[in-house]
């Protein structure tokens, strides 16, 4: 490969772009370029080096290194038979700009005639790891240190006061002993046993298991934690002791910096904000130190405050890493491990996999926050730790108004610091949020905010202290009840896997939160979240917009009730699917269910209250089942306009293919044609990933366009092998406006070879009101060339009977939200009835769509359907699998 002096003006710029130093060579080692970043690195440019081998022999820290690379380099090109291949890694030290030598890692990379080297600067990185292994080994060293006093404490002291006490005790019992000998012995047993207790935690604080006689202990791995707030180190303790580390707590900086120089400890977990000395200055005070004495102790900060400049001013003063508050137990045990602090005993001391739940910014009630925080199902001990930050925010909000009485926008903002910490610790973020937007105008003095917005915080505030009893109430009454369903086991296996599906359950209720939550869970849901309230849920879906693929919502709410709910959710272009709960009358929970159709919406359901496995498991079979649901509800990959219009012009979007039967013979009639994008690296995607985005795009008309070509191919082909199908084609309503139209789609249906009474468009009834004069034109005319045309959705659009008696329409199409428990919803079997009676009267062909279930079909066929399609009887397939269902079910 010759270079082109067109693509290096395409590269060169590029590789200025690349964070690396970057150099390039022919295959005969001549430099053709080098980036900024190697002048910089190095000192100097193409100019220096006209060869690899020039820039080795500047970059060798000595002529043996230059030999060793040069002779290793040859050895590679010497056995290199492939135009293009990668070398492997090549590291060391090397001479840089000024003469500094550093320790780089230099890649590189065979293209045909040309060599690409890249290059690492890994200095820092070296001297961390250097840093780090020095550090390892004098914990080590402190450890053992610590295991011989121990060891000479148990020989020294401990049994010998073991064989005191005993000869104590025995001179008790002697009959004969006086009074005041008897006292003075009690006073000995007393200091004795005291003592021993006190070698036993010296013991016990840095043994993993206990001592047994005069037998040393083993070494146990000791954290320094400094930490001001009394919640946060239970919590922090109790996460220690279950991953089995010890821990001791400073309550300031300043406290922290004397324990560390006290030596022994492993790591160091430390608050930012704290009083006499915050974890900011401890980490720059220790780093100083650490540069005059040598090693490195990882220092790990702990804070709420999880914005980017607060991590950089961490990193910027020597700490080594980041948790944000509430610490989940999953990310400190990652940490833990990450600074070689992890062994076996530790992994056998964690729960199963799976037991610990990965963290979460999402929104849960008390006790399921402390549950994921501590990892512990013990109700007993979630209820200690709930009346901990009960006592806590309750404190708080003490603390707080004495702050306004005393008019102390500092010690205002103190409090609200903390309170902070335990509104994130047992997962109520929006109030949190409140919390931290307080803190900031109490530190900028803003009395107005702050008279304005405390008196509402402590008040939310105190309705959580009241939500949190609540919960414990319902939890303690919830352990005692029998559990209605036992047993999800019994029910039939599910269509489809739910572990990666997301729940989110409204209902102001926390019992039947927690019911269905279980409920949910017990079905293989691992992701639900909760919210108390209309409002509550929308903050969570605006905060998380794609993550919710289901919502489970009570309808009687205080303040937002569901009906509010649902028009919210239209607002927000909600396309996931929803489920009503409700004790009301069926009736009411019927009008509520077709209201959100009405407004598109897709409803998978309505439980009564009290909630059953089956029931929830109806809900989430009939989630995913529809073409609707693969079409348009969970997110997909990020795809922009410019995407598209690579993927129409490289032929990527094909046809997929629903068959049509006969209601009563299950015969097949004919296809739906829908639309999938073979994406290079996404695979197949479904048009709720990429329609919405052509038709804001400009793109919707060349996609239908394309789409249509591969559907009157791939009928033709069909007919060929003796199906004699109809082909059912969906038209953008925007088509509709184009009086060309009719002509382009006989011709390009003639010139396949099919003849164009096979084929169906397929119109909604919304997509006739923008032009509905030129659309009449034609779609009149399609008509008298011979191509039926279908009405899709019927009763979702805005004025389907005016539409039925304009249009010559041949078909109609009944929507899903009719058909789908019909067998069960008496108002949705009687719209059935009635559409398929009026389509009798004017001679159209019906066909009921998302047939999902056997009882669907069986209410369809009762009514006189004449044409089926759903799931029940094929998913879309491309046309190679349409052929071979084809040719099985003859």
């Amino acid at each position: 490969m010759s270079p082109d002096p067109e693509g290096e003006d395409r590269l060169w710029p590029l590789l200025e772009c690349l964070p690396l130093a970057v150099a390039v060579f022919d295959r005969q080692g001549r430099t053709q370029y080098v980036n900024a970043k190697f002048v910089d690195l190095f000192g100097y440019g193409t100019q220096e080096i006209a060869t690899l081998d020039a820039w080795w022999q500047k970059a060798s820290p000595d002529h043996d290194s230059y030999i060793a690379l040069r002779d290793h380099w040859q050895g590679i090109m010497g056995r290199a038979e492939q135009s293009r291949f990668e070398v492997e890694p090549i590291a060391g030290m090397a001479a840089c700009k000024g003469g500094e030598p550093r320790y780089l890692e230099m890649r590189a990379n065979i293209l045909g005639e040309r060599i690409l080297a890249t290059v690492i600067d890994l200095t820092a990185r070296r001297q961390a790891e250097q840093a780090m292994q020095q550090a390892k080994a004098e914990a080590d060293r402190a450890l053992r240190e610590k295991s011989e006093l121990v060891a000479r404490i148990g020989r020294d002291i401990y049994a010998p006061l073991n064989v005191i006490l005993g000869y104590a005790q025995l001179l008790e019992q002697e009959p004969d002993l006086p009074q005041a000998g008897r006292t003075q012995i009690r006073e000995i047993k007393a200091a004795g046993d005291q003592m021993l207790e006190m070698v036993k935690q010296v013991i016990g604080a840095v043994s993993s298991t206990p001592a047994a006689g005069v037998a040393e202990p083993a070494p146990r791995r000791h954290i320094l934690a400094a930490e001001d707030y009394e919640p946060n180190r239970i919590l922090l303790k109790r996460q220690l002791s279950k991953l089995g580390y010890g821990v001791d707590f400073a309550r300031d900086g300043a406290e922290a910096l004397q324990m560390w120089q006290g030596g022994g400890y492993g790591l160091i977990l430390t608050d930012c904000n704290m009083p006499v000395m915050d974890g900011i200055t401890l980490a720059e005070r220790i780093r100083e130190i650490e540069r005059g004495q040598g090693g490195h102790v990882p220092i790990v900060a702990l804070s709420a405050n999880t914005i980017q400049q607060d991590i950089d001013r961490c990193l910027s003063a020597g700490i080594d890493a980041f948790l944000g508050k509430p610490v989940q137990l999953h990310d400190l045990k990652e940490m833990l491990d990450r600074f070689g602090l992890g062994d076996g005993q530790v992994a056998a001391k964690m729960p199963a996999a799976g037991t610990v739940a990965a963290p979460s910014q999402e929104r849960r009630s008390p006790m399921q926050a402390l549950r994921m925080l501590l990892d512990e199902n013990d109700p007993r001990e979630l209820g200690r730790m709930s009346e901990i930050f009960i006592g806590s925010l309750q404190g708080l909000l003490d603390e707080i108004d004495a702050g306004m009485q005393a008019a102390s926008a500092e010690a205002v903002g103190k409090s609200l610091h903390k309170l902070k910490s335990s509104l994130l610790a047992i997962g109520d973020e929006a109030l949190a949020g409140q919390a931290v937007a307080l803190e900031s105008a109490a530190k900028a003095g803003d009395w107005a905010a702050i008279r304005r917005g405390v008196p509402i915080l402590s008040r939310s505030a105190a309705g959580v202290i009241q939500a949190i009893r609540e919960e414990l109430q319902h939890a303690s009454a919830q352990a005692q009840a029998p559990d209605p369903d036992p047993d999800p086991a019994r029910l039939p296996a599910a269509e489809a896997d739910w572990a990666n599906l997301r729940v989110l359950v409204v209902d102001d209720d926390v019992f039947m939160r927690l019911q269905i939550g279980s409920i949910l869970q017990r079905l293989g849901v691992r992701e639900v979240r909760q919210a108390g309230n209309g409002t509550e849920a929308l903050a969570s879906l605006d905060a998380h917009p794609h993550d919710a693929d289901v919502i489970v919502t009570d309808l009687n709410m205080p303040g937002m009730d569901g009906v509010e709910f649902i028009r919210h959710l239209v607002a927000r272009k909600f396309r996931g699917g929803i489920a009503f709960v409700s004790g009301e009358d069926s009736r009411v929970l019927s009008s509520v269910q077709e209201l959100a159709k009405a407004q598109n919406l897709r409803v998978l359901g309505t439980l009564v209250k009290p909630v059953y496995s089956a029931a929830l498991y109806d809900v989430l079979n009939r989630y995913g089942a529809s073409e609707t649901a693969a079409a348009g509800t969970a997110a997909g990959p990020a795809i922009s306009v410019g995407d598209l219009l690579t993927g129409l012009e490289s032929n990527q979007f094909v046809a997929y293919f629903q068959p049509k039967v006969d209601a009563r013979s299950l015969e097949v009639i004919g296809v739906e044609v829908l639309a999938r994008w073979n994406h290079p690296q996404h695979g197949i995607l479904a048009p709720g990933l990429f329609v919405p985005l052509a038709e804001n795009g400009g793109l919707i008309e060349i996609l239908t366009m394309a789409i249509f070509k591969n559907a009157i191919d791939a009928g033709s082909e069909l007919h060929r092998l003796g199906h004699q199908l109809k082909i059912a084609v969906n038209y953008s309503a925007q088509s509709f406006g184009s009086l060309e139209l009719p002509e382009f789609i006989v011709a390009t249906s003639q010139a396949a070879g099919l003849d164009p009474r096979y084929l169906i468009i397929e119109v909604t009834e919304s997509g006739l009101v923008h032009d509905p004069t030129v659309a009449l034109d034609v779609l009149s005319r399609l008509r008298l060339k011979g191509v039926s045309l279908s009405i899709d959705d019927f009763g979702t659009g805005y004025s389907s009977m005016e539409q039925l008696r304009r249009i010559p329409f041949s078909e109609l199409k009944i929507d899903q939200g009719f058909v789908r428990g019909a067998d069960q919803d008496a108002t949705a079997r009687s719209i059935l009835e009635s559409s398929i009676a009026m389509a009798k009267k004017l001679n159209l062909t019906t066909v009921a769509e998302g047939v999902e279930t056997q009882e669907d079909l069986e209410v369809v066929r009762s009514l006189g359907c004449d044409l089926v399609q759903g799931y029940l009887i094929a998913k879309p397939m491309a046309l190679a699998d349409l052929i071979v269902w084809l040719q099985r079910k003859r």
